[in-house]
């Protein structure tokens, strides 16, 4: 996209994303501190080398407070006997960080 044929905040977001993969400009390995805000978050904090269900995070639910209750949500529903659930946040900064 050419930049400058929109407006300046559609510049800063693309800008943001091309350096650091997310919208908001925020450090990607802070991208899971959201584990941080259960009651009892496990000591893996989800980050794990195989599990049954990948849960990516995105920008805004990893970045933005008030929505960082969603992926909390999701992990007390999905956390059951003989479920394993792992956040893939997109640390290395791969396309797949990109929301």
């Amino acid at each position: 996209m050419d930049q400058g044929c929109q407006p300046g905040k559609v510049n800063r977001i693309l800008d943001n994303l091309a350096n650091s993969h997310n919208v908001f400009a925020e450090d990607q390995e802070d991208r899971a501190e959201w584990v941080e805000d259960m009651d009892e978050p496990p000591d893996h904090g989800y980050e794990k080398d195989h599990a049954e269900v990948v849960y990516f995070t995105g920008c805004v639910a990893s970045c933005f407070p008030l929505a960082q209750q969603i992926p909390v949500a999701l992990a007390k529903v999905r956390t059951r006997p003989g479920w394993t659930l792992r956040s893939w946040v997109g640390r290395s900064g791969a396309v797949a960080s990109h929301c």
